[in-house]
């Protein structure tokens, strides 16, 4: 669609068609044909079946904005909470797309736009309480003591310190873990 087409005669835009024109249709990515069948799931939202290899492929797109990327997370989200035992067990099938979507999940935490921000670190706890794994975990702390260590400007560290803060919550016992392993780290600002 055009830029002139969203353009009304009033001169303002019409947000509901400029809304539509950034969602990106994660349902079927261009890979998709190269996904298994196992990984097609129910959208209660769509109302149709959505490939969550799709939705993974879209969310970690460098070149999309936040924005655009925005909807596939809140669908992956979605998936997350209401059907956790199907996820729970494609997810111990293929343990390698956990870490994988784990993995762009930290990276993607230097991103600007909060609300984003946001959605990434609740997706992170939602696979943490649904897996339930120490391995996970600990993978999830390594990074971010490797994040603060290597980061001059604590400002950028907000969300990593969020999440922290947030796993703290979740799982209490975790904090003699955070001081027995991590506590020679200096790991939150003076």
């Amino acid at each position: 669609m055009k830029l002139s087409e969203m353009y009304c005669l009033s001169g303002t835009y019409n947000k509901s068609i400029i809304i539509e024109t950034l969602k990106m249709d994660f349902i079927n990515c261009e890979d998709h044909i190269q996904h298994d069948e196992s990984w097609t799931l129910y959208s209660s939202l769509h109302n149709k079946a959505v490939c969550l290899g799709c939705i993974v492929e879209t969310i970690e797109k460098r070149e999309l904005l936040p924005l655009q990327r925005k909807p596939a997370l809140s669908e992956f989200l979605r998936i997350l909470t209401q059907q956790s035992a199907e996820l729970l067990q494609l997810f111990m099938k293929e343990q390698r797309i956990v870490w994988h979507i784990v993995t762009i999940i930290l990276e993607s935490l230097s991103l600007e736009e909060d609300s984003y921000l946001a959605l990434l670190v609740n997706v992170l706890l939602k696979m943490v309480q649904l897996i339930g794994s120490e391995d996970l975990v600990t993978a999830i702390l390594d990074a971010v003591v490797k994040q603060v260590e290597t980061t001059i400007d604590h400002n950028q560290l907000q969300p990593h310190y969020t999440l922290l803060g947030k796993m703290l919550y979740q799982l209490p016992a975790l904090a003699d873990t955070l001081l027995k392993h991590y506590g020679r780290y200096r790991i939150f600002p003076y």
